[in-house]
């Protein structure tokens, strides 16, 4: 009851790789956020190369060599899950598989570019890299001192980006060993599409380094900035942050090879929300805590388009996380204590909702199949989509 309590009390503060979300209301900084969320600063220094986890077996028991296991990180408190084949598909809505292998709340997840593994973050300070066919554990990733609460995959599939405990960490999604850090107050990153650059935020900023050099490459400050979202076709970025001027919520749209802002949208009545880039880069899709669901054509935001929520009540609609379908034609949301939705993209219609309310912090949609990961409390869930 405790770790739930715990985890409960971290329920404002949470966002997911592709799902920008972050707390902002009475924040006017990204060092106020991570404070409250308890999480460390980080090194103000800037990034090192020093591995803290030593070249891993890809198993369940890793652990970092100056880590120690304690009942939140200890092998033994994870339940047993057994190999599995798990189903490739099912009924609309079904359940294919349940992994249980996090002993506290899952607040981030993230699939390989080839569909096969999956890894999840958690307020148990690990990352789990493990199968998407059949469920097995191969590898615990423990650098981290508090909870992990985002996480990408490097576009080549050789790297995973991890952040949420005011440090961001690259490392080698085989073998554990750190490839890249940053301790500067970090919070969110995303990947470039060619996987030799990474964007995250820190502070006053959101920045971009080279990972293999470890050198900075650019900074933009006009937003405090929880995490920036690379598009897919590598021109634009954009950050969800507060604006230092006018202490807002403020989504913005950065032109990468000039470093010139071309779109910004205030959006004063939402304290949290999800921000998604379609795979063709062509549309910007939003999700926040007001209930409102939208995507724009990017760069400039033009023809939203908005989609239906209805029968849902103010607390089922506070949406904290969204993805499209890899084919672009659906969006699906999850968020605080409701069902999740899934629409066609194109119509606006509602395509699914499923049964039942819960908590679901982030959710990522397979890249080749119409399977959904989703987050629910200690679980991450994969059931079938349209």
């Amino acid at each position: 009851m405790i770790a739930q309590n715990a985890s409960q009390q971290m329920l404002a503060y949470r966002l997911s790789r592709r799902s920008m979300l972050v707390g902002l209301a009475g924040f006017s900084s990204l060092s106020a956020l991570l404070a409250a969320c308890g999480t460390g600063s980080g090194n103000p220094a800037a990034a090192t190369t020093t591995p803290t986890l030593a070249s891993a077996s890809p198993t369940p028991s890793t652990l970092s060599p100056t880590s120690s296991p304690t009942p939140a990180q200890s092998p033994t408190s994870t339940p047993a899950q057994s190999p599995t084949t798990i189903p490739t598909s099912g009924p609309i809505g079904a359940t294919l598989y349940e992994y249980h292998g996090h002993t506290l709340d899952t607040y981030a997840v993230a699939w390989s570019p080839d569909g096969t593994l999956i890894a999840s973050g958690s307020f148990d300070k690990t990352v789990r890299v493990w199968s998407a066919l059949t469920g097995e554990t191969r590898l615990v990733y423990r650098g981290h001192t508090d909870q992990v609460n985002d996480i990408s995959w490097s576009p080549d599939g050789k790297s995973i980006a991890s952040s949420g405990d005011g440090t961001v960490q690259v490392w080698d999604a085989t073998t554990g060993r750190l490839i890249f850090k940053n301790a500067n107050s970090v919070y969110g990153n995303s990947w470039s599409p060619d996987s030799t650059r990474l964007a995250f935020g820190n502070g006053t900023s959101f920045q971009i380094w080279n990972v293999a050099t470890g050198n900075q490459l650019a900074s933009y400050g006009s937003v405090i900035t929880c995490c920036p979202d690379w598009s897919p076709d590598g021109k634009f970025i954009a950050a969800y942050g507060t604006d230092d001027a006018k202490k807002v919520p403020t989504l913005q749209i950065w032109d990468v090879a000039t470093q010139r802002m071309v779109f910004t949208s205030d959006l004063p009545n939402s304290r949290r929300s999800a921000v998604v880039w379609s795979p063709d880069s062509s549309r910007l899709a939003f999700a926040g805590t007001t209930g409102l669901v939208e995507s724009w054509q990017m760069p400039a935001g033009q023809q939203p388009v908005t989609y239906p929520v209805q029968g849902l009540s103010a607390l089922q609609k506070q949406w904290l996380c969204l993805d499209w379908s890899h084919d672009g034609r659906y969006l699906a949301a999850g968020g605080y204590n409701g069902p999740m939705q899934v629409w066609n993209a194109q119509t606006t219609a509602i395509s699914y909702t499923s049964h039942g309310n819960v908590d679901v912090q982030a959710l990522a949609w397979s890249p080749n199949r119409p399977v959904i990961a989703s987050c629910e409390g200690s679980i991450v869930r994969l059931w079938q989509a349209p």
